[in-house]
């Protein structure tokens, strides 16, 4: 408080006008979601047993405030084509299973982080690939999502042109998608119609969406000086 006072009677006898004042904070606005092309977003479910830094702790390893990051998408499983074949049990017909989902990459805001330094240890993140599916009707599971925690006021863009920004993450427990998983592929059980009650197709899983981003961290001043240009500001802080 004394060197703020200092500083604006330095000011005056500058003849510079001295105003104090503070940067709206990104969390006092209202936080809308928007992602990449042809993705959405879904809920951040809380992760069970997931151990928080406290508040205002870094992630180690100095202070990063860009990082560039490779995401993929888990491919998913393929179908199954498959006929039941059991003892006295003639035409069991078809009995192939879906296959499993692939796994997404989802940015977290964390709270307690202050720089992207866990963005950054790890370039490149990539879910797994769903399983493909069985026979006698076994449908592959899904595969478990994967979580990138990042701090609040992270902006994620596009790492090549046109650059484009797919979403900022403000408050803590804020998630943007920004790598879904390739849906599994349907076996060929899915296919039986009265009319074809012996299909022999089964699909194959979709590939995952993969993108390179480019995460940067804004930072928010306090408070800040101004002045008539040449007046000492510079000199002043240095």
């Amino acid at each position: 408080m004394i060197m703020a006072e200092k500083f604006v009677a330095l000011l005056a006898l500058l003849g510079a006008p001295a105003t104090a004042f503070v940067l709206p904070h990104p969390r006092a606005t209202p936080y809308t979601h928007r992602v990449l092309a042809d993705e959405s977003v879904e809920q951040y479910p809380p992760l069970a047993g997931e151990v928080h830094n406290a508040p205002g702790a870094s992630s180690g390893g100095g202070f990063w405030d860009e990082a560039r990051l490779e995401v993929w998408g888990g491919d998913g499983g393929d179908g199954c084509l498959s006929f039941r074949r059991e003892k006295y049990i003639p035409f069991g017909g078809p009995s192939g299973g879906n296959g499993g989902r692939g796994g997404s990459v989802i940015l977290v805001c964390d709270g307690g982080l202050n720089t992207l330094g866990v963005a950054r240890r790890h370039s490149l993140r990539r879910a797994k690939s769903g399983a493909k599916g069985q026979g006698s009707t076994k449908h592959a599971q899904a595969r478990p999502d994967v979580y990138v925690r990042v701090p609040p006021g992270t902006v994620v863009r596009e790492h090549a042109p046109p650059y484009r920004v797919a979403g900022e993450l403000r408050e803590p427990g804020d998630a943007l998608l920004v790598a879904r998983g390739g849906r599994g592929g349907r076996g060929n059980a899915a296919f039986k119609t009265p009319r074809m009650t012996a299909p022999r197709i089964a699909e194959r899983g979709e590939q995952g969406a993969r993108h390179v981003l480019s995460l940067s961290l804004q930072l928010v001043a306090d408070c800040g000086l101004v002045g008539l240009p040449n007046a000492g500001e510079a000199t002043l802080l240095a």
